[in-house]
């Protein structure tokens, strides 16, 4: 069983794939595919790997992968964003086949880009008990709502993927995963067909605060207007289409 979560930065893919390692039964889910490259066509930096990763060729590297990142039960897993999808697919030269798929999206789309903001600046991209908080950057709300816009962007590249029919995933939200992480382990673990016998469990802590409320609270207002104009422009586009492709 070979299953990947698409996700995009900030959904909670720290904290899911620590839980989801932590039951030694659901591979062990990072992102394997993190590649370093320049455009499609040229991806060929792999990242640090043991010695025992073949990262000579794509295909040597997936190898390592469905090698090494398997639990005993035999379930191996990734945590991939689309960028990265679309370099292992080039890559490889096909789309490799993936048994499942679990899709970890967040509702709140403006609070994820003050998350990425604060980790661009910070490079604080986790908090573990004992770790101090970096202390806020300042407010850059043109940069804030620029990653709000890449993020959405990416989300519509998975939607566009998964309303093909490639993939029927389980969709994961990041505010349910907060609510009740073992129900969600649970959900994931049923949907790979295994049974979860250690419960899941994390370090990590959360990270946003009152300043990341503030900030939110201020630019909500543009950002629901530049969402609501979007989805006009969208529907308007998409009737054009149909217009002239009846």
């Amino acid at each position: 069983m070979n299953y990947f979560v698409a996700f995009t930065a900030r959904s909670g893919s720290n904290w899911l794939g620590e839980l989801l390692r932590s039951t030694q039964a659901l591979g062990a889910c990072w992102e394997h595919f993190a590649f370093t490259a320049t455009s499609l066509h040229d991806v060929r930096v792999f990242p640090n790997r043991t010695p025992s990763w073949d990262n000579s060729s794509w295909q040597g590297h997936y190898a390592s992968y469905l090698r090494h990142t398997r639990s005993a039960n035999g379930v191996t897993s990734c945590q991939i964003t689309w960028g990265q999808w679309r370099y292992l697919c080039v890559g490889l030269g096909a789309a490799p086949p993936i048994d499942r798929w679990v899709w970890l999206r967040r509702r709140n789309i403006l609070r994820q880009a003050i998350s990425c903001y604060r980790k661009e600046v910070t490079n604080q991209w986790k908090l573990e008990p004992g770790d101090r908080p970096a202390p806020a950057p300042p407010f850059e709300p043109e940069l804030i709502l620029r990653h709000a816009v890449g993020l959405l962007d990416e989300e519509t590249c998975w939607v566009d993927f998964f309303r093909r029919g490639i993939a029927a995933p389980l969709e994961v939200w990041y505010e349910d995963l907060c609510r009740d992480p073992l129900a969600t382990i649970q959900a994931i673990a049923s949907h790979v067909g295994v049974d979860v016998v250690s419960e899941p469990r994390s370090r990590l802590l959360r990270q946003a605060d009152d300043i990341s409320e503030e900030w939110h609270q201020r630019l909500l207002p543009t950002w629901q207007r530049f969402t609501g104009e979007r989805c006009v422009r969208s529907q308007l586009c998409m009737e054009e289409t149909v217009a002239q492709n009846p």
